[in-house]
């Protein structure tokens, strides 16, 4: 499932990309150069990427967790071996995701400071901002 997804949007950005800069140059619109717009498009899938997956992983955990304590409530034999699992999962994927963010934050405003792209200021505001943003959304929608 994450796999035809991620590639039918690498297509959609790439088209998108290839098409909104190719309009705007037969136009004579001044769009920058071709770099920023390559940046900007591998910048928004590598978003797109850490904001869906190891959020998921962790969610998802979230809520084995909850429906085990649930489980328990009722009386019903939960296996504390896979509980304990599900626990470790949802920290670690926790943690990769905070890191990844980071990482992809500081990578970003790299590019921008060194003069390669200035695509990366807002990228890396980006990366920042939805380290907060995807578990606000997520806790929005549960509560």
């Amino acid at each position: 499932m994450y796999l035809s997804f991620f590639i039918s949007s690498i297509a959609g950005i790439v088209t998108l990309i290839l098409l909104a800069f190719g309009i705007l140059q037969w136009f004579h619109i001044p769009a920058g150069n071709f770099l920023d717009w390559v940046i900007g498009g591998a910048s928004f899938w590598w978003l797109l990427v850490i904001v869906t997956v190891p959020w998921n992983v962790h969610f998802q955990a979230k809520e084995v967790l909850a429906q085990g304590a649930q489980s328990t409530e009722k009386g019903i034999p939960v296996d504390n071996k896979q509980v304990e699992y599900v626990k470790l999962l949802a920290k670690r994927s926790l943690i990769v995701a905070i890191v990844l963010h980071i990482f992809s934050a500081v990578g970003l405003y790299t590019l921008a400071a060194t003069g390669i792209s200035a695509v990366g200021y807002i990228s890396s505001g980006a990366a920042i901002l939805l380290t907060i943003l995807r578990p606000a959304i997520s806790a929005y929608k549960d509560g």
